[in-house]
């Protein structure tokens, strides 16, 4: 209690200025969020409202457009309609589908007294007990001549307009404007239940013209009316379910609709944030509304922010009053110890101390506090980059975006090397896969590496172990700065990243990661300057390519917690190799990269887990695509799982498919041709006959409207092409647990392929190694089919670009180059993705580029060497071909699969491709290799059809 004391009378008056100063600024704070929250409720309870009034006149003026739409019809039929007539415009209009609340659509007639008994004799020929009600004394007559649909309106005809005020008010100011106007509430004769309701009139007259001249009268007909129900009116969306808003509508002192009761969801506010009353006129009368705000609307807006504020400032200034507590009783301790202690120098190394600690606490809090607003900076300027703006503004805050890009990237590795200096880096040791760390540091820049015309290649050794185990994160950082680097000083050339292990025992080794370019190099002097804070190799290049000298001192120190060593070889436009020396530990019973044992455990993602391959039992699954090489891929997938699947290329075979047979998903391009998956999907839900299944997008696009458009069209799930086999897995765990076999099966562990240097003879250049380990790894022979469907598909692809470049046709350039990328990216070849997403991305924002040009040139070539691959292969010895089975079984099992859109087996077409060549049939052997290599199915089961019984065999 003495110590508290003493130390709060140490607290000087600067002191508590701090402290009220900081009290007035929390209480300032509060009721500036306070008020900004009201303000923000005030706004969105504003938008609701005038939500609202949109809404409602959407829905009267569709109303009005039925009623001209009949009164144009009268004006077609030369001002003489017949009841038959009429009956058919009615039925084609649907109103009381389309337009929740009307009742019917009818035509009220004119009749002047001395007309009466020549109108009711006309009408009593189709219709005898046709009459004129109620009787009244006037002299003109206004009776309902049609009405449809007549079911439950059979009262209404006849029913005269005249004979009440309310009703004939409105229709002679009908008459007398030439607007639609309705009439005040009234009970319908037609409903027995009374509700209110009303009549909409809309006039017509004996010509065009006289709807706006000043005598309208005399040439006035009659009037085409529906009558409405309020309640009926709120239907749909206006419907009180889940609302924010509750409201009542009031004609006078007429009570039309209210929602100021107890909802079924108990939504009811009694005691609302904001309430508002105004007057709209709808077609000649004023309606009254009072609109209040819901629960829901409370629970939405209801901000815990200022409370929030208010109680953290309350806490932060005990903290700051208790910390001056500290500082005083700390600050009288130091000065006793100074009056006992008078060596100077420790005082000096006292300071250099706290002069380190000031350093390192600032580096961390400034790149800490100012990390926050910079989130924000980049979170508005993306809203900004999706907002419709001009080019020059594009560009402005494109630049404006890269730039704070780059500004975080260095508040980034500010922070990290504020918490290595400051010994706060805390490692995590876990099993991971050597193919992770390569796709968290290498795949990133495989699409960098190819717009600067870089190789970028990755060599494993065999002796490599698929698992170690280390801080695969701090790993993988080191691993990114040293390729980044190296793609961002390399102009030409290529960038070789190799990876190899040495054992020290059976439990541990050394994992060397090797990083090579062919860039501009490092002079020998220079070379330790780079792994310092803030120091490149001299100052121009910082100038020529950016960056803040921080990326290899990080990288330097990670490397020194974890026990390894990174070392530097370069000589100046020499290029430069970086070598990190890792040691580690491996996993039990891990095997290396090179051996083919059967069954081991797997590593993904850092966690040592067995990895067992689910099936799935008794599952229908419908692909929609109108490219057929992503349907064989994800056709592979799902057969890979136990999954039987069938595939379409347009939206009306879908629905063939599904009213036909039941399916349990859909996977649903999202772009085919002509016609968009969200709106196949609506049919489906919309289609009452078909057994509703899960569906699931296929799209090449990441946008967030194709994602949010996708599932409010009814779909469940979301993947992006190009669609890897855990999508497929994701997708099939999340929605068909149920449908599990109960025993799962383990496929046989395929060795991770490397990408060796010899290796580049057998693929071209432009597909992307890492890709192709991703998508064809477990399944090499994928690969070739799928290269033969991207070249059966690349001719109608190259024809349609040449179209679309002739007659500059920027909306079909953009759906050609989206079908492109896709394709594309299903095969590795990023180069061409990349080049394809670029086009698209110009022609949805309308710029005038090269691109498609360049685009059909790459296209062109990337075909030409696909197409030469297996030019120099010897052909299969077809004669020599030893049949396993009879002839006819393999033809009836190829027609089978042919006719479920599938693809038949290599071993059933090179059978039957050999039995022809052996019978002399060498045309048609010919006809149907071709008719398989560009996957006409239905050409292909003509051919086979037409193989002789007699020359098939047994």
């Amino acid at each position: 209690m003495g110590k508290t004391r003493g130390a709060a009378a140490q607290i000087t008056k600067l002191h508590w200025i701090v402290i009220c100063l900081s009290f007035l600024l929390t209480v300032a704070a509060w009721q500036i969020s306070s008020q900004i929250a009201d303000a923000r409720a005030e706004d969105h309870f504003d938008q609701r409202v005038e939500q609202l009034n949109e809404l409602l006149m959407d829905r009267m003026q569709k109303y009005e457009f039925a009623l001209i739409s009949g009164a144009g019809a009268i004006r077609a039929n030369n001002n003489d309609l017949s009841l038959t007539q009429w009956r058919q415009f009615a039925e084609v209009l649907a109103v009381q589908d389309r337009l929740p609340g009307v009742r019917g659509i009818g035509v009220i007639k004119r009749v002047p007294e001395r007309n009466l008994e020549a109108y009711l004799a006309e009408e009593r020929k189709e219709r005898p007990g046709f009459r004129v009600h109620p009787p009244h004394t006037g002299s003109d007559f206004w009776p309902i001549t049609y009405l449809e649909p007549l079911a439950g309106n059979e009262a209404a005809i006849g029913l005269d307009m005249a004979h009440e005020s309310n009703r004939f008010t409105a229709a002679q100011k009908a008459m007398r404007t030439g607007q639609t106007q309705i009439t005040g509430p009234i009970a319908l004769v037609q409903d027995d239940e009374k509700k209110p309701g009303f009549l909409f009139f809309h006039p017509f007259y004996r010509t065009l013209e006289a709807q706006h001249n000043d005598n309208r009268e005399a040439d006035f007909l009659g009037l085409v009316y529906a009558p409405f129900l309020v309640s009926r009116l709120m239907e749909g969306t206006l419907a009180n379910t889940n609302r924010l808003l509750h409201f009542q509508i009031s004609d006078g002192e007429h009570q039309l609709y209210s929602e100021f009761t107890e909802t079924g969801e108990n939504n009811y506010d009694t005691s609302p944030m904001f309430q508002t009353s105004y007057s709209l006129d709808i077609y000649g009368r004023e309606w009254q509304f009072d609109v209040q705000t819901t629960r829901l609307f409370d629970k939405y807006n209801a901000s815990r922010q200022p409370a929030a504020i208010l109680v953290s400032g309350l806490i932060i200034n005990g903290l700051i009053l208790l910390a001056f507590l500290l500082l005083s009783n700390g600050k009288r301790r130091a000065e006793q110890e100074v009056i006992e202690k008078t060596a100077e120098l420790n005082m000096q190394k006292l300071e250099a101390e706290s002069a380190v600690k000031v350093k390192t606490a600032f580096l961390a809090n400034m790149s800490h506090e100012i990390r926050t607003p910079m989130n924000a900076i980049i979170g508005m300027l993306v809203l900004l980059k999706e907002a419709h703006l001009n080019d020059y503004s594009r560009r402005l805050v494109s630049k404006a975006f890269l730039a704070s890009e780059v500004l975080l990237q260095l508040l980034n590795d500010i922070l990290d090397l504020s918490r290595i200096e400051a010994d706060h880096i805390e490692l995590d040791y876990q099993p991971f896969e050597i193919e992770a760390l390569v796709q968290r540091s290498v795949e990133l820049f495989a699409i960098t590496a190819e717009e600067k015309g870089l190789k970028l290649r990755v060599n494993i050794a065999p002796s490599t172990p698929r698992c170690v185990t280390g801080d695969l994160m701090r790993i993988s950082q080191i691993c990114t700065n040293l390729v980044g680097n190296a793609i961002k000083f390399t102009q030409r050339g290529s960038v070789t990243v190799s990876i190899g292990f040495s054992s020290t025992d059976k439990t541990h080794g050394v994992l060397e990661i090797t990083v090579k370019d062919t860039g501009i190099g490092i002079r020998e002097e220079d070379q330790q300057r780079v792994f310092e804070n803030f120091r490149q190799a001299d100052e121009s290049t910082s100038r020529v390519y950016g960056g803040s000298g921080l990326g290899l001192s990080i990288s330097s120190h990670l490397a020194k917690l974890m026990g390894a060593t990174l070392t530097l070889e370069s000589a100046e436009n020499q290029g430069a190799t970086f070598t990190l020396m890792l040691p580690v530990t491996l996993p039990e019973n891990e095997e290396s990269i090179g051996s083919r044992h059967v069954t081991r455990p797997t590593c993904v993602y850092g966690h040592l887990t067995p990895s067992p391959q689910p099936l799935f039992n008794n599952l229908r699954v419908l692909i929609v695509d109108d490219v057929q090489l992503n349907c064989e891929i994800v056709t592979s997938y799902l057969s890979s799982f136990g999954v039987q699947s069938e595939s379409v290329h347009n939206g009306a075979d879908a629905m063939r498919r599904l009213e036909s047979r039941p399916f349990d998903l859909v996977l649903m391009d999202l772009h085919l041709d002509g016609e968009t998956g969200q709106d196949i999907a609506s049919q489906i839900r919309r289609h009452q006959g078909i057994s509703q299944p899960i569906i699931a997008a296929l799209s090449a696009s990441i946008s967030e409207h194709d994602r949010s458009s996708a599932y409010s069209a009814g779909m469940n799930d979301y993947l992006t092409k190009p669609v890897l086999p855990g999508d497929i897995q994701r997708l099939l765990q999340a929605f068909f647990k149920e449908h599990v076999a109960s025993g799962q099966q383990s496929p046989p562990a395929q060795p991770v392929s490397t990408l060796e240097p010899g290796s580049d003879a057998e693929l071209p250049d432009f597909i992307s190694r890492p890709a192709f380990q991703t998508l064809f790894g477990a399944d090499p022979e994928l690969f070739k089919r799928c290269r033969r469907s991207f070249l059966a598909s690349s001719t109608e692809m190259i024809a349609a670009l040449e179209h679309c470049l002739l007659h500059n046709d920027s909306v079909a350039i953009k759906a050609i180059a989206h079908k492109i990328k896709g394709a594309a990216a299903n095969i590795a070849n990023t180069e061409l993705a990349g080049v394809a997403d670029k086009v698209e991305k110009a022609a949805e924002s309308g710029q005038s580029t090269t691109g498609p040009e360049t685009l059909l040139a790459i296209l062109v070539d990337h075909t030409q060497q696909l197409s030469e691959m297996d030019s120099d292969a010897e052909p299969p010895a077809l004669a020599n071909h030893k049949t396993s089975e009879p002839v006819n079984r393999v033809i009836e099992r190829m027609m089978q699969r042919l006719g479920g859109n599938r693809i038949a087996s290599d071993d059933d077409i090179d059978q039957v491709l050999g039995f022809l060549s052996e019978n002399g049939e060498t045309i048609l052997a010919s006809r149907l290799r071709r008719a398989f290599e560009t996957y006409k199915f239905s050409e292909a089961i003509d051919l086979l059809s037409k193989i002789k019984p007699e020359s098939r065999g047994s």
